[in-house]
């Protein structure tokens, strides 16, 4: 029997925890999925779901009586959300999928832990926990996987996949998190090769939300080696080059050089062409800042140089930005094949961030002022006039340049 001590998890003996399951019949309800997991292993808790056997009904009722406040965010497939000071927690009745078609399920309700734990995506998902603790294992192979690390679908990883082809994506997110890549079963990838174009079936917005989960995994080089080998990441991802640069990344994320950062994880392995990153964009209808960063880093002219020295920074950073800066040096230099240029790579990030940009001294007023009129010939002046202050490494005081600008005419 496993235990897990309501006393080392906080969120399993909190108050508002406790007055939640007051307000169910005793054994109704339990803890399920994520939360027993990421416990069992030691992880820290964020989301807490839990599983019931009553009705929508019953467990709305459940709520009123005991005066708690919920949204009925999913009642059709079964789901309230309670709602108790800060703390949340989505609260489902048992149920099993009835009709599925890659993207949707229909379902209908029932009162068996393991009708419901089947229905589940993967093994160690499809665990439960009472309030003091007891888990339990209705499929009967949960624990043993969690154990080994082992990421495996419930039932037929074909039946699971064609249910929500969501699931491919989630498979190898799982991986990255909680499996190890000589735990992998070679007839699961054989089901997802011949199954992703499914994907194809989901909404832009699902996709993008899953794959930004993905590249915010701990680890994901050898997830996205297996995407690779099955062709689900060109078939996500054209714009893939390469993805061993990867590896030096997140060399450089473990030591906490740099923090895990999805936007860039996707810039090291994709190509820097401006029509690709648009199409790419488009496809996922990312947001208007996630888009506007791969815009601007793809667009950028400047050059990326190892030996850069402090001119040659500040130059980059006046005209592309820190963020720009920071994004091309990273996702170039990690794709060289030196592994000494991360010494290098982390030279230029901490120069750089001690860069303060410099503030072109000229103005309008200032041309106006020595007889310029404003309009076009002048705007024409002022960005030869900066011209000439970048290519001086700033340093062309503002007297000599309204001299120069006299003569510019």
């Amino acid at each position: 029997m496993v235990i897990l001590n309501p006393k080392e998890h906080h969120w399993m003996k909190s108050s508002n925890t406790e007055r939640l399951f007051k307000a169910f019949p005793e054994g109704t309800l339990r803890f399920v999925g994520g939360c027993v997991r990421d416990a069992l292993l030691g992880l820290e808790v964020s989301d807490v779901d839990l599983a019931t056997k009553l009705l929508p009904e019953d467990i709305i009722n459940c709520l009123i009586k005991s005066n708690i406040k919920f949204v009925p965010t999913g009642i059709k497939h079964g789901t309230i959300t309670a709602i108790l000071d800060a703390d949340i927690y989505q609260i489902t009745s048992l149920r099993i999928d009835t009709k599925t078609n890659g993207r949707h399920a229909e379902v209908t309700f029932n009162s068996s832990w393991k009708t419901d734990a089947n229905r589940r995506d993967f093994t160690i998902n499809s665990l439960y926990a009472d309030f003091t603790g007891k888990v339990y294992d209705p499929i009967g192979q949960g624990l043993d996987d969690l154990k080994t690390s082992k990421i495996c679908f419930v039932g037929r990883p074909e039946n699971r996949i064609k249910e929500d082809y969501l699931r491919i994506i989630r498979y190898f997110r799982f991986v990255s998190d909680y499996g190890k890549i000589n735990n992998v079963d070679q007839d699961t990838l054989e089901v997802i090769k011949a199954n992703f174009e499914g994907l194809s079936k989901l909404s832009p917005e699902r996709l993008w939300l899953e794959l930004k989960k993905l590249f915010a995994s701990s680890s994901i080089f050898h997830a996205l080696y297996l995407m690779k080998e099955t062709g689900v990441l060109h078939f996500l991802l054209p714009e893939v080059k390469e993805i061993t640069g990867l590896k030096k990344l997140e060399k450089l994320e473990m030591n906490g050089f740099i923090s895990i950062d999805p936007i860039l994880r996707l810039m090291v392995i994709i190509c820097r062409d401006t029509k690709k990153i648009d199409l790419l964009c488009k496809r996922f209808n990312m947001s208007s800042k996630e888009t506007k960063r791969l815009r601007l880093w793809a667009a950028s002219k400047c050059e990326v140089k190892l030996n850069a020295d402090d001119i040659d920074i500040i130059k980059f950073i006046y005209i592309e930005g820190k963020e720009v800066f920071s994004d091309r040096c990273v996702s170039e230099i990690v794709n060289y094949n030196e592994p000494s240029n991360l010494n290098e790579l982390k030279a230029l990030l901490v120069a750089s961030k001690k860069m303060i940009k410099p503030i072109f001294p000229i103005k309008g007023a200032d041309l106006k002022y020595i007889g310029y009129e404003p309009g076009p010939q002048m705007g024409i002046i002022i960005d030869a006039l900066e011209l000439i202050w970048i290519n001086s490494g700033f340093n062309t005081s503002k007297e000599n340049l309204l001299l120069a600008a006299e003569h510019l005419d």
